[in-house]
């Protein structure tokens, strides 16, 4: 009532901004004057109808903007967006470079073809000179890559047993660059490798069909041999081919049927070598020093509750740490690069991490995001201390890289979304071969409870 009278006297003009009102959950016609004192004391006490009024707006709209300080909408718009709706927010709080943010998202909307006043945007920037009259030139079209729409995921098809191995389940692989480009971003001293999170999105994909609608953990895994994928730029193929293999196995803690999980591929010479092996089993919380795995916030993170972030004061720029890595032959291209902001405190690390909609489109359909997961993994190589992974360590053999070979205990609940967030926590001493971690990565909205805990994350220096 106090609202309605303080309210009275508002005598609101026509629209000029279309406007979908989460009121009603429509468009507002704009010259029936709604927008009264009455209006908006049914804006405080009626349910807010935000579904409706997106659905309503994605009628009309392919890009959405959300105009604001700090995020706010951005998160559930892209959950009520579809796969082609492009999802952007103006400022980010956790960016210190607040024009840098804008620009980035002027140019995204201006690449998806929406018509800008670039005479007002760029009234004070200089300009360059372009050609006066059209140059002569040749098209040469660069044909689309096939594509694979199917569902399930995109590495691994339906696993089938065979004469040999009967209790066994094996799934033939076929990795093949033109379908799956993405892979071609990460690459090792010049090679194009696989990355370890796309391993364990193999094997996690793998285990769910073994045991469909368990909770389940990968325990034992360890990275024996890189998988080494053709460099489109100099191989003639493109194609990776290899067998992932689940045989019955007997863990000895009672657990029931567990399995052995092998991801075998042939060298250069076509000999099968053996590239990474897990341990699948139901997650029930023993062994490993692992907490159970409560859905509650104290059990769904096992690096500490919301003062993490409070202990990591010191940013380090992204770009930084993408050149320090550069320099140990630890190359990531556009569609690996998903870290956002992070910072560094004693032994740890806190990471904001997002997929721009092309990363999205290309991460569709795995279990566990490789893109995310990678990223959140990287961070193991930066919580013993600064310089730890930027090559400044010291030593004759700095610039020697870091890779993944281990790691105890592997659980993950949910999909993540297109944002999340990321923590490392250094265990032990670091020594000069050997580094070890603990690494969560939980979706940015707690309320989907959705996250990878990864223990006993061991990485080793390889020379070169």
């Amino acid at each position: 009532p106090a609202l309605a009278e303080a309210l009275a006297d508002l005598r609101p003009g026509p629209t000029r901004v279309p406007m979908i009102s989460t009121v009603t959950g429509a468009a507002l016609d704009p010259q029936q004057l709604a927008l009264d004192g009455a209006y908006w004391c049914r804006n405080l006490r009626q349910v807010v109808r935000f579904a409706a009024a997106v659905e309503v707006l994605l009628g009309d709209c392919d890009a959405l903007l959300e105009i604001s300080a700090r995020p706010v909408l951005a998160n559930p718009l892209a959950r009520l967006a579809t796969d082609t709706t492009l999802v952007l927010r103006s400022l980010d709080g956790e960016q210190g470079d607040g024009m840098a943010t804008i620009a980035e998202g002027l140019a995204t909307l201006h690449c998806a073809g929406l018509a800008l006043d670039w005479a007002r945007i760029l009234a004070a920037q200089p300009r360059v000179a372009l050609p006066t009259y059209p140059w002569q030139h040749q098209s040469y079209w660069i044909d689309d890559a096939p594509t694979q729409r199917r569902e399930g995921h995109p590495l691994l098809g339906e696993g089938a047993s065979t004469s040999l191995l009967p209790e066994a389940r094996l799934w033939p692989m076929r990795i093949d660059l033109q379908a799956q480009p993405a892979f071609a971003d990460h690459r090792v001293a010049g090679r194009v490798v696989l990355p370890g999170a796309a391993i364990l999105d193999l094997f996690a994909a793998a285990g769910e069909q073994l045991r469909p609608d368990l909770e389940l953990a990968l325990t034992q895994l360890r990275f024996l041999a890189p998988v080494l994928l053709p460099d489109p730029d100099h191989d003639g193929s493109t194609v990776w081919i290899g067998e992932l293999i689940a045989t019955p196995s007997d863990d000895g803690r009672g657990r029931g049927q567990s399995h052995r999980l092998r991801l075998l591929g042939r060298d250069d010479e076509g000999r099968w070598i053996e590239h990474a092996a897990a341990l699948l089993h139901l997650d029930d919380g023993e062994g490993d020093d692992a907490p159970a795995p409560a859905l509650d916030r104290a059990a769904l993170d096992p690096l500490g509750d919301d003062g993490f972030e409070r202990d990591c004061p010191e940013p380090l720029p992204p770009a930084t740490l993408a050149a320090g890595r550069a320099r140990r032959g630890l190359v990531i291209g556009p569609a690996f690069s998903c870290l956002e902001s992070l910072h560094l405190g004693p032994g740890r690390a806190s990471a904001a991490l997002g997929l721009a909609p092309r990363q999205a489109l290309a991460s569709h359909g795995h279990r566990l995001d490789p893109m995310l997961l990678d990223a959140a993994l990287n961070l193991a190589g930066v919580v013993h201390g600064p310089g730890a992974d930027e090559g400044e360590s010291g030593g004759e053999d700095n610039d020697d890289p870091w890779l993944l070979t281990a790691i105890d205990r592997l659980r993950w609940r949910g999909r993540l979304g297109r944002r999340a967030r990321a923590r490392a926590l250094a265990i032990g001493e670091a020594s000069p071969r050997e580094r070890g971690a603990r690494v969560l990565l939980r979706d940015d909205d707690d309320r989907e409870q959705a996250w990878i805990a990864v223990e006993g994350v061991t990485t080793r220096r390889v020379p070169r």
